[in-house]
């Protein structure tokens, strides 16, 4: 029973500062936001779930005091006990990871329910238009601009089958052109502007050269 007991809260308390230190890496190699409402939430969600782990790791530490009439036993390896703390260890841990797969699986949109289709707006935070376009099975086709957050104008294409097809500007954030041509299906073609310089490229079909 004492072994049980001192084996149960270890692995609890390992468990639980486990659990911690993912929390504390997940936001820095960008899988959680912590701006993100959802995700905080998330998170609090596992300190909580991390703070409810610490409850029986104290209460098993506690109990075996109580049973032995020792003080606190060491966090040092024990050769009778080291195959079943390991065990331990690998079960919560096993768990408490495949919690936080699942989580960042569906917090990050890798499951999609419905592809979209029509036009679309997305937005910046402090409400500024980013972009606007048309998607044909989820992939752009027609019109296409993306805006600054100042709402400066930052590119203007035109896409056919997801592939820019037709003059494209692209524009820095003081409104100077930075690049300026045609594209026939993703390549460049015609005559284009470069940071003022001026580029050849393969010609553009006929319909193209039209504006069409």
């Amino acid at each position: 029973m004492l072994k049980r007991l001192d084996v149960q809260g270890k692995g609890l308390l390992v468990a639980a500062l486990f659990i911690l230190v993912v929390i504390g890496n997940v936001p820095a190699v960008g899988l959680l936001d912590p701006d993100s409402l959802f995700d905080f939430f998330l998170i609090l969600a596992f300190i909580l779930l991390a703070v409810l782990l610490l409850i029986p790791a104290v209460k098993a530490i506690n109990d075996l005091n109580e049973r032995s009439g020792t003080r606190p036993p060491s966090f040092g390896w024990r050769r009778r006990s080291a195959a079943v703390l390991v065990l331990g260890l690998l079960v919560n841990a096993m768990a408490a990871v495949g919690v936080l797969i699942l989580v960042v699986l569906f917090s990050t949109g890798v499951t999609y329910v419905e592809t979209p289709d029509g036009p679309y707006e997305a937005y910046y935070e402090n409400g500024q238009l980013w972009e606007k376009g048309i998607l044909v099975a989820g992939e752009p086709d027609g019109p296409y601009e993306r805006y600054y957050e100042n709402g400066q104008l930052w590119i203007m294409a035109t896409y056919a089958a997801s592939e820019r097809d037709g003059p494209y500007e692209r524009y820095y954030w003081n409104g100077q052109l930075e690049a300026g041509g045609t594209y026939n299906m993703g390549e460049a073609c015609g005559e284009w502007i470069s940071d003022g310089e001026t580029e050849t490229h393969p010609p553009c079909p006929p319909d193209l050269e039209d504006g069409n």
